[in-house]
């Protein structure tokens, strides 16, 4: 058993991931918590409107469609698939929560380029609003504070919107995509 954890643990090192818990595995929830349920609404195929703001104030409509499953109880995984900005696009995503650093947790892939961002956040009970943040680069290469939020509407709608800090130490949003779920059975 020894050998197989180290084993692991080096596979997920050389990978550039490494579980940061201080407890041994036996000490970890075997139960998904609240914030693990939490996630679970997302599950299914979501059709989204998406609005890419570009620099300068320019807005470009496209569509996406999201479909998310769960791994355990533990972890959502997502698949984004459209054309954004004229281009074909896809994109993975991994969330869950990390009982141990109090925070949810996020890895976002996609076909635009090579990086990939590491996300945590939290949630607001009060406003029921799920907050990621990351650092990352802009449309011009600038590192910069990044995030984004999560929120249901009356109708069931979920709308994700995506900022970003300017130079100016403002806020910008960047883009928004306000998804529908499909009915079951429903392509």
């Amino acid at each position: 058993m020894r050998k197989l954890h180290a084993l692991a643990s080096l596979a997920l090192a050389s990978a550039g991931v490494l579980y940061a818990s201080s407890r041994p595995w036996t000490q970890l929830p075997s139960d998904p918590t609240e914030h693990h349920e939490r996630l679970a609404r997302a599950v299914g195929t979501w059709d989204g409107e998406l609005t890419m703001i570009v620099p300068g104030g320019q807005a470009i409509q496209s569509k996406v469609v999201e479909t998310v499953g769960r791994v355990g109880g533990f972890w959502n995984h997502s698949v984004v698939e459209g054309t954004v900005m004229g281009a074909p696009f896809k994109g993975m995503y991994i969330q869950g929560y990390d009982p141990d650093r109090k925070k949810y947790v996020g890895l976002w892939i996609d076909s635009s380029g090579p990086t990939w961002q590491i996300e945590e956040g939290t949630y607001d009970a009060e406003t029921d609003v799920l907050r990621m943040g990351h650092e990352g680069p802009d449309m011009t290469g600038r590192v910069t504070q990044q995030w984004s939020t999560t929120t249901y509407d009356a109708e069931g709608k979920r709308i994700y919107q995506a900022f970003m800090k300017l130079p100016d130490g403002s806020a910008s949003m960047t883009m928004e995509i306000v998804y529908t779920k499909r009915a079951e059975g429903a392509r």
